[in-house]
């Protein structure tokens, strides 16, 4: 089996995304089950897949709003390899958090599948600082007594020196970096500044993150893969491979070349690394921990 565990579905008809810049071309619209169906057709046809395995996906939340669970479960009605969604809940207003989290749990179940994790866009826009704040704080702790990851959308290096502290004050919380904490890809000095950063954070057991969102900076050429290579061997080296996932960031992928291009380059660079048991760990047994999907044996 193979987990995606980073997919967005949208539908700007229903609900606000602020993050949707007229710059964002092919990802104007509505993506929904029809588009999501032939992304995972898509996953199964790479080469990770030709033992015939098949491809389960983690929706995960693309705005802050309570409407956008409604938009995730209608598609996981109609596509059953959804395996769960990643959820947004106000945070930071720790006495929502939840009645946010059992309404989207109800909505989930009505649609054949369940809530795994919770995200916040606003953690994107305000950085870590957004984290430490007390009411924030708070928050989480409500999120770790649910039984639930949260996933921490870190894009720049501030924010990713910040979460050691938080993560440190609530020991018991599945922490989930998304993408990584974004590496500087072909820049020799950022890369070593963001390994240097990410280190402490993978110091701590409950943290996992996701080899998703490792994009070319414009056209991929030949050194794209050894770009790749190097970020993959510094996530093994920091967190092996069963607190590694993957995640093909679709449809933000298509704004660089399309999820194969990403997911072919992190897939080579798995591959040449590891043996069989540690590449199912990355490829499907860490997700089934962190979300308590259903284990499948290699």
């Amino acid at each position: 089996m193979i987990v995606d565990t980073h997919a967005h579905v949208w539908d700007p008809a229903r609900v606000r995304y602020p993050w949707l810049r007229p710059g964002m071309g092919p990802l104007h619209g509505a993506f929904g089950y029809a588009d999501l169906a032939a992304h995972l057709d898509d996953e199964h046809e790479l080469e990770a897949c030709d033992r015939g395995e098949h491809v389960r996906a983690v929706l995960v939340q693309a705005a802050d709003d309570p409407r956008d669970v409604e938009v995730m479960a209608d598609v996981a009605a109609d596509e059953p390899r959804v395996a769960g969604l990643v959820v947004w809940a106000p945070v930071d207003r720790p006495e929502l958090v939840e009645g946010e989290v059992e309404r989207a749990g109800v909505i989930a179940a009505d649609a054949g599948t369940r809530v795994v994790g919770v995200r916040t866009m606003q953690h994107r826009d305000e950085g870590a600082a957004w984290l430490a704040r007390p009411e924030t704080d708070a928050g989480l702790a409500v999120v770790d007594a649910l039984g639930l990851a949260y996933e921490c959308l870190v894009t720049t290096p501030d924010g990713l020196a910040q979460l050691p502290a938080v993560v440190e004050r609530h020991p018991g919380l599945r922490f989930v970096v998304d993408h990584l904490g974004r590496p500087p890809l072909g820049d020799p000095d950022a890369l070593a500044h963001w390994r240097a950063l990410l280190a402490p954070v993978a110091q701590h057991p409950g943290v996992v993150a996701k080899l998703s969102g490792i994009f070319p900076r414009g056209v991929p050429g030949r050194e794209y893969a050894d770009q790749v290579r190097e970020v993959v061997d510094v996530a093994l080296e920091l967190f092996g491979p069963r607190r590694l996932m993957l995640g093909s960031a679709w449809p933000v992928s298509l704004l660089h070349g399309g999820p194969a291009v990403a997911c072919v380059a992190v897939d080579a660079a798995l591959q040449a690394a590891l043996g069989h048991d540690d590449l199912h760990d990355v490829r499907a047994g860490t997700a089934s921990d962190v979300y308590g999907l259903a284990r499948v044996t290699s």
